[in-house]
């Protein structure tokens, strides 16, 4: 159960704070009204915030056309606190962050149940990454326990965290302005190929609003499929919101994403249809030391 709340993290992020590792490719659509400008971000060196995530997420199976119900899932909140160790001369910044603490809503067995895991699987995970200006993330790296605990859950991670600024373009861009990311994730769980627009809905100073929607997404390949099992589909529809003040680490946004998963099952007998659904809600914000 905690390996699909990871993975659906993994998946949603992006779509409304998304940073920009080596395989992102970034295109202006519109570059917006006047009066433009370029986006960039403030980092200052020795600030540091809370972060609170939380993750909502529904899943359903269904095999040869009877959904198979899968019980409900408690939601999990995360704390991060982050830090910007260094600033280089060219604007980027060196933010190391660690996990606070990580814990199922609910006081039932299942809840309880998803807590240990939680405690045994994330104990001590921090780390850090590298980012620039405009939210380009050149070097990543999450640390572990030494007793190997938390090794499954460290790519995961490692790219949520490399999630939490956003990519703008080179150019001046103004309110309306639209660009389109299309991002390259491969972790534990899955090799991914998604892409996202963006659009800027408004700029105030150093605080700028913007829309998320998913366009388009693919699965190149999946881990821990059924033997015999063959993804034959994926759609993926979601979009948000996201609230950015440039010299801040922690964003304010929310995001809605639907993953559909078809697959073909070959085993002894005929063929069979397999269908996996994953609904998430996510949404960060600061949280208060």
């Amino acid at each position: 159960m905690l390996r699909s709340f990871l993975l659906a993290g993994a998946l949603s992020a992006a779509l409304f704070s998304a940073a920009a590792p080596a395989q992102t490719t970034l295109q202006l659509l519109e570059p917006g009204a006047a009066p433009r400008q370029a986006i960039r971000y403030r980092f200052n060196a020795g600030h540091a915030e809370q972060a609170a995530l939380d993750l909502n997420v529904q899943m359903a199976m269904s095999l040869a056309g009877q959904v198979l119900p899968l019980g409900a899932v408690p939601p999990i909140r995360m704390i991060m606190a982050m830090r910007t160790a260094e600033v280089a001369a060219d604007g980027s910044a060196r933010i190391e962050f660690e996990l606070l603490s990580a814990e199922a809503a609910g006081d039932d067995a299942q809840a309880a149940q998803m807590n240990q895991a939680l405690s045994e699987s994330t104990r001590g995970l921090s780390g850090w990454y590298r980012v620039d200006a405009r939210g380009q993330v050149s070097d990543s790296e999450v640390k572990a326990p030494d007793d190997g605990s938390a090794s499954a859950v460290l790519q995961d991670l490692e790219q949520s965290m490399q999630q939490m600024a956003a990519p703008f373009p080179e150019e001046a861009v103004g309110p309306g302005a639209r660009w389109r990311v299309t991002q390259h994730v491969t972790n534990s769980n899955m090799q991914m190929t998604q892409t996202a627009e963006y659009t800027l809905r408004s700029r105030a100073g150093n605080r700028i609003e913007l829309d998320v929607k998913m366009v388009d997404a693919s699965l190149d390949a999946v881990a821990g499929l059924p033997p015999g099992a063959r993804l034959d589909s994926v759609k993926m529809e979601g979009g948000g919101t996201s609230s950015i003040q440039l010299d801040r680490l922690v964003p304010t946004g929310s995001v809605e994403a639907n993953l559909q998963l078809g697959l073909s099952i070959t085993a002894e007998g005929p063929t069979q249809s397999m269908g996996m659904n994953l609904k998430m809600k996510q949404a960060i914000s600061p949280q208060a030391p």
